[in-house]
């Protein structure tokens, strides 16, 4: 598998390929507030971040019901394109990465075709 760019995605005029935005659908769980700091307005706070994009340029098949067991491999990761989120207003930067910490699997539709569903780590930039 070779690596591949940022998708592009179908218009809806005939099907014909653009570069509009594709739509990545982004879920946050806080597993808790470690400090508060009212003086300086600040919080810190661990978290699980979830991305989840329909890459049509990929086919899979034998994609159990279950998505998860079907995880993808740190090899296989490492050649897809896959979403970036900045957080810019934090003390330094910090961005998401597919890294040996992120969880990717992919997440069988009606039609077996395959959304693929992230769960990332983040890491100082």
């Amino acid at each position: 598998m070779k690596e591949l760019p940022p998708p592009e995605t179908a218009s809806s005029k005939g099907g014909q390929l653009t570069s509009s935005p594709l739509p990545i659908f982004v879920g946050m769980v806080i597993h808790s507030v470690v400090s508060i700091d009212t003086v300086d307005l600040k919080f810190t706070a661990d978290f699980t971040l979830g991305l989840t994009w329909h890459d049509s340029r990929l086919d899979f098949n034998n994609l159990n019901a279950k998505h998860q067991l079907n995880v993808l491999g740190e090899d296989v990761v490492s050649k897809i394109w896959t979403p970036k989120l900045l957080f810019s207003n934090v003390l330094g930067s910090l961005e998401t990465k597919a890294d040996a910490n992120a969880v990717v699997m992919l997440v069988r539709n009606e039609s077996s075709r395959a959304a693929i569903s992230g769960t990332f780590s983040a890491t100082e930039g």
